[in-house]
């Protein structure tokens, strides 16, 4: 008697190539809406860098001004003492003295920032002589989505 050979029929298991298409094509469009919105997302974290750094200067300026008064030569290197004036994505901050205005003035990088935020800058001012009105943020329009805190409104 001859042993009977028994035909095994292997079974294949995994992922065919339409299917294999099917995953790439919607990852693929998962990334297409994530991608901008990640962007989005780095943008106003690196503008919150800009609202950070202007705190510790916007305090200095208050404290130099109820002291010594409005009219008080302000000078820019008194403030930004003991102040950092750079930061991860902020390349400047500088501080202008305009008669009864005082404005600082910060601008972002040129490279390791979003491109939304590159070379942009952020300017608070202070018009002293209103002295309850506190400080107005401007930004560019393109600046304008990416903005947030006391900036979020600016024009």
């Amino acid at each position: 008697m001859q042993k009977q050979v028994k035909k095994r029929r292997l079974r294949c298991f995994g992922f065919t190539l339409v299917e294999m298409m099917i995953v790439v094509a919607i990852i693929a469009a998962l990334a297409a809406l994530a991608v901008p919105q990640y962007q989005n997302y780095m943008s106003r974290t690196q503008f919150s860098e800009a609202l950070t750094l202007f705190s510790g200067v916007r305090t200095a300026v208050e404290t130099h001004v109820t002291i010594y008064g409005v009219n008080s030569a302000l000078r820019a290197d008194e403030f930004l003492a003991g102040h950092r004036t750079q930061g991860e994505h902020i390349s400047d901050i500088s501080v202008i003295n305009a008669g009864q205005t005082v404005q600082v003035v910060l601008t972002f990088k040129d490279d390791g920032v979003s491109m939304n935020l590159a070379s942009e800058e952020v300017t608070f001012s202070w018009d002293t002589a209103e002295i309850n009105e506190g400080w107005q943020c401007s930004v560019s329009d393109t600046v304008k989505p990416f903005a947030s805190g006391m900036c979020a409104s600016a024009g």
